[in-house]
């Protein structure tokens, strides 16, 4: 996850490339962090998921498999592009149980 795979990043001219999202020119050093706002850019996400809807900052996917929502976004009831990665079994980004937790104790969808 780095700023190369987030819908906020523009390509410009002479290799440049610019976060539309806080509008800053990105060092390569720059790129590689990502940030608390990543949002996946969604055509990397299309083996599992298809977009619904967007807004200014929060997507609405369904899974393929399921059929069920989720929102990647920037809020916290929201899932974080690293909530996204961090799960190897897609079925827990629309699991009632785990949006129980993660609300109840303010927590996040960790590796591991």
């Amino acid at each position: 996850m780095n700023c190369r795979t987030c819908l906020h990043i523009s390509g410009e001219k002479h290799g440049q490339w610019q976060c539309k999202r806080y509008a800053v020119r990105l060092t390569e050093e720059q790129q590689q962090w990502g940030c608390k706002s990543h949002m996946y850019n969604p055509y990397l996400l299309v083996n599992f998921a298809e977009v619904l809807d967007a807004g200014d900052y929060w997507i609405k996917y369904v899974l393929k498999e399921t059929g069920e929502i989720f929102i990647s976004g920037e809020d916290p009831e929201q899932l974080s592009s690293r909530e996204i990665r961090a799960v190897d079994d897609k079925s827990l980004l629309t699991d009632s149980n785990v949006s129980t937790l993660r609300e109840a104790f303010n927590a996040e969808l960790t590796e591991g």
